[in-house]
């Protein structure tokens, strides 16, 4: 009912969105889940207004929906609640909100381009390799998810899509794209196809020029595009040679420009860059690989890669001069390391099942045994019923020794995080009646978290 009162007064009407709570009003499940929706409509249910609801101060509705008993359509934002911010927390996710804000800000001057879809549609064609690349050549795959009739993709290393998803190797593989920058042809410059024998010859030849001319071999999700394709084609495994192709994925560039950016998807990041909106919903399938939208959804996967990876290396560049983090030094270390993540995924890790067993059994005594003794001389629950709230009735006693009050989390609760665990023992050992029994319970508590954490994740 405020919503369609406000609608009725403003229009058109904005909304942001901050925090957890906030998010999940618009019908998403996670804040996390929200960013790849910046600035899309949310249809809020329809609350007719009051008898006695202000008219519109511009003649009109918002967008023509405030009328009795119709939906809102509203565009909405979504970012962190402030509280997210405070030194305690997470104060370095400024810059990410700084970068939502931005969204907002080009929205309402109108500048934002995240609902022109700039897809067209694409028709098969494999274009000879040039005679460089440039800089880099953007690969991207799509997979027998993409396409009707097939299996439902579960499994994401080739041997489990073989045998687990049942999907042979000759089908495993829906279509391939490549961009690159050729200045000879205007440009950007695209190329897509269905995954044949043809197609092998071809995508091996880009690779071939791509190691001749110490091209950057470029994607999102990068090893898995590798590792499929190494999968299914010997031909195409011959020109990936491990070590000697220089691969890099746009995860590490987000990640040299942000470390604690939320959005690590591509469709994500286009949205927050203003990279525009992708015309197809993520799980849409396609009646054949040649369909003409299945490769111009491909091609704009590399399109955007390309894109993001030389704005966002532009930025990392100016926001920190004179930074080594992508210099050709670490561009070919990191290299490496992707490499080795490559070839221990193709192989497989092996785990010391015995091993892990025995781990488990001396952790769950350790916790045992100081369970018993935390109950035994301090009465304090470390797990079990009742455990959260015998440990946080335990803490405030000891902030209460302090003589200041305990620090609190989100929801009004005494925060039992370790550095708040460590602030609180500095602050005991300081007291001038300190003795050494006064912290025991808060050092059981700490050990038993200590194992806790390591046994599950283990």
């Amino acid at each position: 009912a405020e919503l369609h009162t406000l609608a009725s007064v403003h229009s058109p009407l904005t909304i942001l969105a901050l925090g957890g709570e906030a998010a999940r009003t618009t019908g998403k499940k996670s804040l996390k889940k929200c960013f790849r929706f910046q600035g899309e409509l949310t249809v809020w249910p329809s609350s007719p207004p009051e008898p006695s609801s202000i008219p519109s101060s511009q003649g009109g509705t918002a967008g023509g929906n405030t009328g009795a008993g119709l939906p809102l359509e509203i565009p909405t934002f979504y970012s962190f609640h402030p509280a997210y911010l405070d030194t305690r927390r997470n104060p370095s996710a400024s810059r990410s909100v700084g970068d939502h804000l931005s969204v907002l800000v080009s929205h309402l001057q109108g500048t934002n381009p995240l609902h022109r879809h700039t897809q067209t549609v694409a028709t098969q064609r494999h274009l000879p390799p040039p005679p460089t690349h440039g800089d880099h050549l953007s690969l991207d795959i799509e997979t027998y998810g993409k396409l009707e009739g097939l299996p439902e993709q579960r499994a994401f290393q080739p041997y489990k899509m073989e045998h687990l998803d049942g999907c042979p190797r000759s089908r495993m593989i829906a279509t391939v794209a490549l961009s690159w920058i050729d200045p000879t042809a205007g440009g950007l410059t695209s190329s897509a196809a269905s995954w044949t024998p043809e197609t092998e010859c071809w995508l091996h030849a880009h690779l071939q020029r791509a190691v001749e001319r110490d091209t950057l071999l470029l994607g999102k999700n990068t090893l898995f595009d590798l590792m499929v394709l190494r999968y299914c084609s010997p031909l195409v495994r011959s020109a990936l040679r491990p070590f000697r192709t220089h691969i890099w994925d746009l995860a590490l560039t987000s990640y040299f420009d942000d470390p604690e950016r939320p959005e690590k998807g591509l469709k994500e990041l286009s949205v927050l860059f203003g990279r525009g909106a992708y015309a197809e919903l993520p799980d849409q399938r396609h009646p054949s690989p040649t369909s003409p939208a299945l490769l111009a959804y491909n091609i704009e996967d590399t399109e955007k890669t390309l894109d993001l990876e030389l704005f966002l290396s532009d930025r990392v560049a100016k926001l920190s001069p004179g930074t080594r983090r992508l210099s050709p030094y670490c561009r070919e270390f990191y290299s490496d390391v992707l490499w080795s993540l490559l070839l221990m995924s193709e192989a497989g890790v092996a785990l010391d099942i015995p091993g892990l067993a025995d781990l488990e059994r001396r952790l769950m005594r350790g916790m045992a045994s100081i369970h018993c003794m935390a109950e035994d001389r301090e009465n304090l629950l470390l797990s079990g019923k009742g455990s959260p709230v015998s440990q946080r009735d335990y803490v405030k006693t000891l902030w209460e020794h302090t003589g200041l009050d305990a620090p609190l989390t989100k929801t009004g609760l005494v925060a039992l995080k370790a550095e708040d665990c460590d602030d609180l023992r500095e602050r005991l050992s300081r007291l001038p009646n300190y003795a050494p029994d006064l912290d025991r319970g808060l050092r059981f508590l700490q050990a038993f978290k200590k194992l806790q954490k390591l046994h599950s994740t283990y």
